[in-house]
């Protein structure tokens, strides 16, 4: 059996901090699901627009998104109709 250095068994183990890959539909879109939908909506109430760094706030109460992906839904929301559901008290 081969003894590996510290140095080389760090470099062998995957980081448990490395992002996972969001995932996306075949548009290249996140896909969203209940809860992280939930905290969208959560997220939209306690930061209104107008507050500074707004989407990245958002983004960072959900945790799974970024802001380019909460811009894009609340955008894609607001084409379809389903805005409303978002800002619902």
């Amino acid at each position: 059996m081969q003894v590996k250095s510290l140095d080389e068994a760090k470099v062998a183990q995957p980081s448990p901090h490395t992002a996972k890959k969001p995932q996306t539909d075949t548009q290249g879109n996140a896909i969203w699901n209940a809860d992280e939908l939930s905290l969208l909506a959560k997220a939209i109430k306690r930061y209104p627009g107008g507050v500074t760094n707004r989407w990245e706030l958002i983004a960072e109460y959900i945790g799974t998104k970024t802001p380019q992906d909460v811009i894009a839904k609340v955008k894609q929301a607001k084409e379809d109709g389903t805005y409303l559901f978002l800002t619902v008290p």
